[in-house]
């Protein structure tokens, strides 16, 4: 049986729910992190879960994080 990990909780989660993935979760097109979108409200469907497992995660106009979109632009 595989190990419990944060990231593979939340990924089962996404998986389970893809409708709370489609939309109150970010993905960077660069490096793949996730995050939950800056803008969920705390009484939306699985706010609690995604704000106490991920961080959030803004991404620019091209589906970047900021780390990538800072590395891309040097």
């Amino acid at each position: 049986m595989p190990k419990y990990t944060r990231r593979t909780g939340v990924e089962d989660y996404l998986t389970l729910y893809p409708d709370i993935a489609d939309r109150w979760v970010n993905r960077c097109l660069a490096c793949g992190r996730v995050g939950f979108k800056p803008e969920m409200p705390d009484g939306a469907r699985g706010a609690h879960f995604l704000k106490t497992e991920i961080e959030p995660l803004s991404l620019n106009d091209r589906g970047m994080c900021r780390v990538c979109a800072a590395a891309s632009s040097s």
